[in-house]
Protein backbone atom coordinates (compact mmCIF):
# COMPACT_ATOMS: atom_id res chain seq x y z
CA UNK A 1 0.00 0.00 0.00
CA UNK A 2 2.80 2.42 0.91
CA UNK A 3 4.59 1.77 -2.41
CA UNK A 4 1.33 2.29 -4.31
CA UNK A 5 0.70 5.61 -2.55
CA UNK A 6 4.27 6.72 -3.30
CA UNK A 7 3.76 5.93 -6.97
CA UNK A 8 0.44 7.76 -7.05
CA UNK A 9 2.01 10.81 -5.40
CA UNK A 10 4.94 10.75 -7.82
CA UNK A 11 2.62 10.57 -10.82
CA UNK A 12 0.51 13.48 -9.57
CA UNK A 13 3.60 15.54 -8.70
CA UNK A 14 5.22 14.85 -12.08
CA UNK A 15 2.07 15.83 -13.98
CA UNK A 16 1.69 19.05 -12.01
CA UNK A 17 5.34 19.93 -12.42
CA UNK A 18 5.24 19.33 -16.16
CA UNK A 19 2.12 21.46 -16.50
CA UNK A 20 3.45 24.34 -14.43
CA UNK A 21 7.17 24.31 -15.31
CA UNK A 22 8.22 27.29 -17.38
CA UNK A 23 11.64 28.76 -16.77
CA UNK A 24 10.77 31.99 -18.61
CA UNK A 25 10.04 34.56 -15.88
CA UNK A 26 6.54 36.05 -15.94
CA UNK A 27 6.03 34.39 -19.36
CA UNK A 28 2.62 35.93 -20.07
CA UNK A 29 3.60 39.40 -18.79
CA UNK A 30 0.70 39.29 -16.33
CA UNK A 31 2.58 40.90 -13.44
CA UNK A 32 3.97 44.44 -13.54
CA UNK A 33 5.56 46.77 -11.02
CA UNK A 34 5.23 50.30 -12.35
CA UNK A 35 6.47 50.32 -15.96
CA UNK A 36 8.46 47.07 -15.51
CA UNK A 37 7.15 43.57 -16.19
CA UNK A 38 8.21 41.46 -13.20
CA UNK A 39 11.26 39.34 -13.97
CA UNK A 40 12.30 41.61 -16.86
CA UNK A 41 14.10 44.87 -17.47
CA UNK A 42 13.33 47.35 -20.25
CA UNK A 43 14.95 50.46 -21.72
CA UNK A 44 12.32 52.99 -20.66
CA UNK A 45 14.00 56.37 -20.15
CA UNK A 46 12.46 58.95 -17.85
CA UNK A 47 9.27 60.38 -19.31
CA UNK A 48 9.10 57.89 -22.19
CA UNK A 49 7.87 54.32 -22.29
CA UNK A 50 8.76 52.41 -25.47
CA UNK A 51 7.84 49.27 -23.49
CA UNK A 52 4.41 49.25 -21.82
CA UNK A 53 1.68 47.00 -20.46
CA UNK A 54 -1.09 46.18 -22.94
CA UNK A 55 -4.54 44.65 -22.47
CA UNK A 56 -4.37 43.29 -26.04
CA UNK A 57 -3.30 39.86 -24.79
CA UNK A 58 -3.31 36.45 -26.42
CA UNK A 59 -4.18 34.87 -23.07
CA UNK A 60 -4.66 36.21 -19.58
CA UNK A 61 -5.11 39.94 -19.08
CA UNK A 62 -1.90 41.52 -20.32
CA UNK A 63 0.89 41.41 -22.88
CA UNK A 64 4.11 43.36 -23.46
CA UNK A 65 3.85 46.19 -25.99
CA UNK A 66 6.85 47.83 -27.63
CA UNK A 67 6.92 50.91 -29.86
CA UNK A 68 9.70 52.97 -31.44
CA UNK A 69 9.04 56.48 -30.14
CA UNK A 70 10.12 59.99 -31.08
CA UNK A 71 12.56 60.94 -28.30
CA UNK A 72 13.59 64.59 -28.63
CA UNK A 73 13.56 64.34 -32.41
CA UNK A 74 15.30 60.96 -32.62
CA UNK A 75 13.88 57.43 -32.94
CA UNK A 76 14.04 55.46 -29.69
CA UNK A 77 13.35 51.75 -30.26
CA UNK A 78 12.20 49.42 -27.45
CA UNK A 79 14.48 46.84 -25.89
CA UNK A 80 13.98 44.25 -23.16
CA UNK A 81 15.70 41.36 -21.44
CA UNK A 82 14.87 38.70 -18.87
CA UNK A 83 16.47 39.49 -15.53
CA UNK A 84 17.17 42.81 -13.85
CA UNK A 85 19.04 46.07 -14.33
CA UNK A 86 22.23 44.34 -13.15
CA UNK A 87 21.85 40.89 -14.72
CA UNK A 88 20.64 39.57 -18.08
CA UNK A 89 20.62 35.96 -16.84
CA UNK A 90 17.80 33.85 -15.39
CA UNK A 91 17.97 30.28 -14.01
CA UNK A 92 16.84 27.33 -16.15
CA UNK A 93 16.38 23.68 -15.28
CA UNK A 94 16.90 21.92 -18.64
CA UNK A 95 18.83 22.03 -21.88
CA UNK A 96 15.89 23.37 -23.86
CA UNK A 97 15.93 23.27 -27.65
CA UNK A 98 13.44 26.09 -28.37
CA UNK A 99 12.16 29.40 -27.09
CA UNK A 100 8.59 29.89 -28.31
CA UNK A 101 5.97 32.60 -27.99
CA UNK A 102 3.34 34.67 -29.77
CA UNK A 103 3.50 38.13 -31.30
CA UNK A 104 1.81 40.84 -33.31
CA UNK A 105 4.00 43.10 -35.42
CA UNK A 106 3.47 46.31 -37.35
CA UNK A 107 6.77 47.58 -38.79
CA UNK A 108 7.23 51.14 -39.99
CA UNK A 109 9.83 50.76 -42.70
CA UNK A 110 12.12 47.75 -42.80
CA UNK A 111 12.66 47.29 -39.07
CA UNK A 112 13.07 43.77 -37.66
CA UNK A 113 12.34 42.48 -34.16
CA UNK A 114 15.10 40.12 -33.02
CA UNK A 115 14.59 37.87 -30.01
CA UNK A 116 17.79 36.08 -29.00
CA UNK A 117 18.35 33.32 -26.46
CA UNK A 118 21.58 31.92 -25.02
CA UNK A 119 22.06 28.95 -22.68
CA UNK A 120 24.96 28.81 -20.19
CA UNK A 121 26.31 26.28 -17.70
CA UNK A 122 27.03 26.97 -14.03
CA UNK A 123 30.44 28.45 -14.95
CA UNK A 124 28.85 30.81 -17.52
CA UNK A 125 30.24 28.86 -20.47
CA UNK A 126 28.03 29.27 -23.54
CA UNK A 127 26.35 25.96 -24.40
CA UNK A 128 23.92 27.05 -27.11
CA UNK A 129 22.16 29.98 -28.72
CA UNK A 130 19.34 30.84 -31.10
CA UNK A 131 17.15 33.64 -32.34
CA UNK A 132 13.82 34.52 -33.90
CA UNK A 133 13.68 37.16 -36.65
CA UNK A 134 10.30 38.88 -36.96
CA UNK A 135 9.78 41.30 -39.85
CA UNK A 136 6.40 40.64 -41.47
CA UNK A 137 3.22 42.48 -40.48
CA UNK A 138 0.97 40.29 -38.32
CA UNK A 139 -2.31 41.73 -37.05
CA UNK A 140 -3.31 38.61 -35.10
CA UNK A 141 -1.20 36.68 -32.64
CA UNK A 142 1.25 34.46 -34.49
CA UNK A 143 3.58 31.80 -33.10
CA UNK A 144 7.34 32.23 -33.31
CA UNK A 145 10.16 29.84 -32.52
CA UNK A 146 13.82 30.46 -31.72
CA UNK A 147 15.60 27.09 -32.18
CA UNK A 148 18.59 26.70 -29.87
CA UNK A 149 21.71 25.18 -31.45
CA UNK A 150 24.15 23.70 -28.95
CA UNK A 151 27.86 24.18 -29.59
CA UNK A 152 29.07 22.02 -26.68
CA UNK A 153 27.69 19.53 -24.17
CA UNK A 154 27.00 20.48 -20.57
CA UNK A 155 24.21 21.01 -18.06
CA UNK A 156 22.18 24.19 -18.53
CA UNK A 157 22.11 26.45 -15.49
CA UNK A 158 21.01 29.87 -16.77
CA UNK A 159 19.80 31.66 -19.90
CA UNK A 160 19.57 35.09 -21.44
CA UNK A 161 16.56 36.30 -23.43
CA UNK A 162 16.95 39.66 -25.18
CA UNK A 163 14.64 41.50 -27.58
CA UNK A 164 15.59 44.49 -29.75
CA UNK A 165 14.31 46.24 -32.87
CA UNK A 166 16.98 46.73 -35.53
CA UNK A 167 16.69 48.85 -38.70
CA UNK A 168 17.82 47.99 -42.20
CA UNK A 169 21.54 48.41 -42.84
CA UNK A 170 22.50 52.06 -43.01
CA UNK A 171 19.10 53.24 -41.76
CA UNK A 172 17.74 54.58 -38.50
CA UNK A 173 14.90 52.78 -36.71
CA UNK A 174 11.50 53.89 -37.99
CA UNK A 175 9.30 55.79 -35.55
CA UNK A 176 5.98 53.99 -35.14
CA UNK A 177 7.08 50.33 -35.33
CA UNK A 178 4.93 48.39 -32.82
CA UNK A 179 5.01 44.84 -31.45
CA UNK A 180 3.00 42.84 -28.92
CA UNK A 181 4.53 39.82 -27.19
CA UNK A 182 2.86 37.16 -25.05
CA UNK A 183 3.07 33.59 -23.75
CA UNK A 184 6.80 32.92 -23.96
CA UNK A 185 7.98 29.42 -23.15
CA UNK A 186 11.06 27.23 -23.25
CA UNK A 187 10.16 24.04 -25.04
CA UNK A 188 11.55 20.67 -26.06
CA UNK A 189 13.99 20.01 -23.23
CA UNK A 190 16.94 17.94 -24.36
CA UNK A 191 19.27 16.05 -22.09
CA UNK A 192 17.94 14.63 -18.81
CA UNK A 193 14.20 13.93 -18.95
CA UNK A 194 12.02 12.15 -16.38
CA UNK A 195 10.35 8.95 -17.58
CA UNK A 196 6.78 9.69 -16.44
CA UNK A 197 5.56 6.15 -15.74
CA UNK A 198 4.34 6.83 -12.20
CA UNK A 199 6.71 4.25 -10.69
CA UNK A 200 9.15 4.79 -7.82
CA UNK A 201 12.21 2.59 -8.57
CA UNK A 202 13.12 0.01 -5.95
CA UNK A 203 16.88 0.49 -6.31
CA UNK A 204 19.61 2.54 -7.93
CA UNK A 205 20.28 1.37 -11.47
CA UNK A 206 22.30 2.41 -14.50
CA UNK A 207 21.12 0.68 -17.66
CA UNK A 208 23.05 -0.19 -20.79
CA UNK A 209 22.84 2.52 -23.40
CA UNK A 210 20.97 1.89 -26.63
CA UNK A 211 21.73 1.63 -29.45
CA UNK A 212 25.23 0.36 -28.79
CA UNK A 213 27.36 0.73 -30.89
CA UNK A 214 25.93 4.12 -31.92
CA UNK A 215 26.54 6.99 -34.34
CA UNK A 216 26.21 9.75 -33.30
CA UNK A 217 23.37 9.54 -30.71
CA UNK A 218 22.51 7.08 -27.96
CA UNK A 219 20.15 6.90 -24.99
CA UNK A 220 21.18 6.35 -21.36
CA UNK A 221 18.63 5.53 -18.65
CA UNK A 222 19.02 5.37 -14.88
CA UNK A 223 16.82 5.09 -11.79
CA UNK A 224 16.87 6.79 -8.39
CA UNK A 225 14.74 5.30 -5.57
CA UNK A 226 14.99 8.52 -3.54
CA UNK A 227 15.80 12.18 -4.03
CA UNK A 228 19.55 12.75 -4.24
CA UNK A 229 22.26 14.61 -6.11
CA UNK A 230 23.20 12.68 -9.24
CA UNK A 231 26.14 13.01 -11.60
CA UNK A 232 26.31 11.34 -15.02
CA UNK A 233 29.71 11.60 -16.70
CA UNK A 234 31.31 10.33 -19.92
CA UNK A 235 35.03 9.39 -19.90
CA UNK A 236 37.44 8.32 -22.62
CA UNK A 237 39.72 5.31 -22.11
CA UNK A 238 42.40 7.60 -20.65
CA UNK A 239 40.05 8.52 -17.81
CA UNK A 240 39.52 12.04 -19.12
CA UNK A 241 36.07 13.63 -18.81
CA UNK A 242 34.64 14.25 -22.28
CA UNK A 243 31.11 15.24 -21.19
CA UNK A 244 29.16 15.89 -18.00
CA UNK A 245 25.55 15.08 -18.80
CA UNK A 246 24.07 15.81 -15.38
CA UNK A 247 25.30 17.13 -12.06
CA UNK A 248 22.33 18.29 -10.03
CA UNK A 249 19.78 17.40 -7.31
CA UNK A 250 17.10 15.07 -8.71
CA UNK A 251 13.81 13.67 -7.43
CA UNK A 252 13.16 9.94 -7.07
CA UNK A 253 12.24 8.41 -10.41
CA UNK A 254 13.56 7.04 -13.68
CA UNK A 255 15.43 9.27 -16.11
CA UNK A 256 16.56 9.22 -19.72
CA UNK A 257 19.39 11.12 -21.41
CA UNK A 258 19.75 11.36 -25.18
CA UNK A 259 23.44 12.04 -25.82
CA UNK A 260 24.95 13.10 -29.13
CA UNK A 261 28.72 12.66 -29.53
CA UNK A 262 29.18 15.16 -32.33
CA UNK A 263 32.83 16.06 -31.85
CA UNK A 264 34.33 12.82 -30.57
CA UNK A 265 36.28 10.16 -32.51
CA UNK A 266 35.22 6.53 -32.79
CA UNK A 267 36.14 4.41 -29.82
CA UNK A 268 35.12 2.94 -26.49
CA UNK A 269 33.91 5.31 -23.79
CA UNK A 270 32.82 4.85 -20.19
CA UNK A 271 29.71 6.41 -18.68
CA UNK A 272 29.38 6.58 -14.89
CA UNK A 273 26.48 7.38 -12.59
CA UNK A 274 27.30 8.69 -9.10
CA UNK A 275 24.39 9.24 -6.70
CA UNK A 276 24.90 9.31 -2.94
CA UNK A 277 26.99 6.24 -2.07
CA UNK A 278 26.10 4.58 -5.38
CA UNK A 279 28.53 4.45 -8.30
CA UNK A 280 28.26 2.34 -11.45
CA UNK A 281 29.97 2.43 -14.84
CA UNK A 282 29.27 0.89 -18.23
CA UNK A 283 30.91 0.92 -21.65
CA UNK A 284 29.51 2.49 -24.79
CA UNK A 285 30.95 2.29 -28.30
CA UNK A 286 30.96 5.15 -30.80
CA UNK A 287 31.36 3.71 -34.31
CA UNK A 288 31.52 6.28 -37.08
Amino acid sequence: MKRWLQALFFLAFSAAAMAQQNDVPNPGFENWTGFLPDGWYVNNPGGNEPISQSTDARSGSFAMRGETLDFFGNPYPPGFWAGSITSQLVPVSSNYDNLTGYYKYSPAGGDTLFITVNIFDVSNNLLGSGYARIFETKTSYTAFEAPIEYVQSGVADKASIVGVILPEAGQLPAIGTVFLLDDLKFDGAVGIRPIADGQIPGQMALRQNYPNPFNPSTTIEFSLPEATSAKLTIYNMLGEVVATLADQPMAAGSYRYEWTADNLPSGIYIYRLEAGNFSQSKKLILAR
